[in-house]
């Protein structure tokens, strides 16, 4: 299963109208290597890990731009209740 340059052209488009600016970038990059011979020699241009291509890559030939996209609720949860953080500030 490989890219499909008229479709990243076409998802490129629709990610711009929306405002998408990391997920543009991600598919700017795919798009980008899949049009040249050395992918080290372009992801050094574009200062993207050679891991993280890959990873993109991989979750869009997956699930396509929804899979570029980043999910809610990442991150560490805060510790403290919100009542006590509060009490904490005064």
């Amino acid at each position: 299963m490989g890219i499909n340059l008229k479709q990243i052209k076409q998802d490129l488009k629709k990610i711009r109208k929306e405002n998408e600016k990391k997920i543009y970038f991600m598919l700017s990059v795919i798009y980008a290597c899949e049009n040249v011979a050395n992918v080290s020699v372009q992801l050094i241009k574009l200062s993207v890990p050679q891991s993280t291509y890959f990873r993109w890559k991989n979750k869009y030939l997956k699930s396509g731009i929804n899979g570029l996209k980043i999910k809610k609720g990442r991150g560490r949860k805060a510790s403290l209740p919100k009542g006590k953080l509060a009490s904490k500030i005064k």
